[in-house]
């Protein structure tokens, strides 16, 4: 696909519980042409994923606020607000929140990841 200009009005952007966490599409792989997506992340307290990995895209975090605990290969650490975080394609890793939630931006490149996080999840209509 095409890269087009892009621009998504705040309060239009789809949402969706997964577990507990709430992922909200703040642009997608369509809006992209399949360049990537960004979705911000309100992860509740003691939320987040188990260790996984992504085979086909890379993902970055940017802690918009809160602290977590990171999981990257075989390095484990706190990010906290302000902080960014890579994790290259195939790369083993999680992110946890403890007592307190955390809200994080992340992205994907490249985009297409929205299918998973639509089927785990069920929509929030707000």
């Amino acid at each position: 696909m095409a890269p087009i200009p892009g621009f998504v009005a705040a309060g239009t952007n789809q949402a969706y519980r997964v577990y507990r966490d709430r992922f909200t599409f703040l642009i997608n792989s369509e809006d992209t042409g399949g360049r990537s997506c960004t979705m911000e992340v309100l992860i509740s307290p003691n939320g987040g994923s188990k260790v996984h990995t992504h085979n086909d895209a890379d993902e970055q975090f940017y802690i918009l606020d809160g602290t977590v605990t990171m999981r990257v290969g075989e390095m484990t650490f706190r990010a906290t607000t302000g902080d960014v975080v890579f994790i290259p394609r195939q790369t083993p890793h999680s992110i946890n929140t403890g007592t307190t939630a955390a809200r994080v931006l992340a992205t994907f490149t490249p985009g297409g990841i929205e299918d998973v996080f639509r089927s785990a999840g069920e929509p929030i209509h707000d």
